[in-house]
């Protein structure tokens, strides 16, 4: 706490609890524990204190609310809160492509991020978190597929849903350092680290949008592509042609696709079951004319198909 001999030295501002000194740095007062808090804000821009004032108004109402002193918790690794994260995340009913989800956003965290398993989860502000964001993009590295030998040409290692994963396993990390009381509020929830973030992923979007656009084939293009596949006269080529049209015509995803059983063909509804889903719950899907014929097709060439039988084989 500041001992103010001058008052005079203090200006009050039009925002509640934000000061400003004669040195023209702004101050926030704060109340937790009987005790009045004076912190510095380190800055003299307005458009910057309105963003830093939330992470240190959030602490004192935690404490104020619980009581706690962070001081008195002891010390807490970012390493040691993510083994509790993990225990509960793999103990949860969340669906297990959501757990994948969150894992590797854990291992985006620790490769990027050099030094973070023993950093104090207390050292960890908003603008270490920033920081780490711009490092994240500028050191990425396009990811190279298992039994490929080089990266897709548009990839770089940092696309919109790659920094969001790992920013989002950071937050949820830091979630239960602040559940602790390790940590009054999550310095990655911050308005500037979500406004960092925000102008981070328009930028990548718009890069990815200047590479080039998706051109989608014409009816007669796609139907060419399959009779290209068809008759390539390579091993299980008529299966490969039938596998994508059976895709484009249903919209499934390679996996949905791979589960489809006879038996999840309805005739009479006009419909196909997907069963294994990316969210984990089952969907139904209209079957179209061509999807009828190519059924039907595959059905034929399929005689003695049971009901558990893939129709892509």
């Amino acid at each position: 706490m500041l001992d103010i001999d001058k008052p005079a030295a203090w200006t009050p501002t039009k925002v509640q609890f934000l000061y400003r000194h004669r040195n023209s740095r702004y101050y926030v007062r704060t109340f937790a524990g009987g005790k009045e808090k004076w912190t510095s804000l380190k800055t003299s821009l307005l458009s910057v204190v309105k963003n830093r004032m939330k992470e240190h108004l959030d602490a004192a109402e935690r404490q104020k609310s619980t009581g706690e002193s962070v001081p008195a918790m002891g010390k807490l690794t970012f390493g040691e809160v993510t083994k509790t994260y993990r225990r509960q995340l793999q103990a949860s009913e969340v669906r297990p492509n959501t757990k994948a989800y969150r894992d590797a956003g854990i291992k985006l965290v620790f490769k990027s991020w050099d030094g973070i398993a023993d950093l104090n989860v207390r050292r960890i502000t908003s603008k270490t978190v920033e920081d780490w964001l711009r490092r994240f993009e500028a050191n990425a590295k396009p990811h190279v597929p298992r039994g490929v030998t080089a990266a897709a040409r548009n990839s770089t290692g940092a696309s919109a849903t790659t920094i969001k994963c790992a920013l989002d396993a950071v937050r949820q990390i830091l979630d239960i350092a602040v559940v602790s009381g390790h940590l009054y509020a999550n310095p990655a929830r911050n308005v500037t680290v979500g406004e960092a973030a925000r102008r981070m992923l328009k930028t990548v979007r718009r890069e990815r949008a200047e590479r080039g656009t998706v051109r989608l084939p014409t009816r007669p293009e796609f139907l060419q592509l399959v009779e290209a596949i068809r008759e390539a006269g390579v091993a299980d080529c008529r299966a490969a042609a039938d596998y994508v049209q059976f895709v484009a015509f249903c919209g499934a995803r390679k996996n949905e696709a791979a589960h489809v059983h006879w038996s999840d063909v309805d005739k009479v509804r006009g419909t196909i079951r997907l069963r294994v889903t990316k969210n984990g719950e089952e969907r139904t899907v209209p079957m179209t004319g061509e999807m009828r014929q190519l059924v039907a097709r595959m059905k034929a060439e399929q005689d003695n198909a049971g009901p558990t039988q893939g129709l892509l084989i």
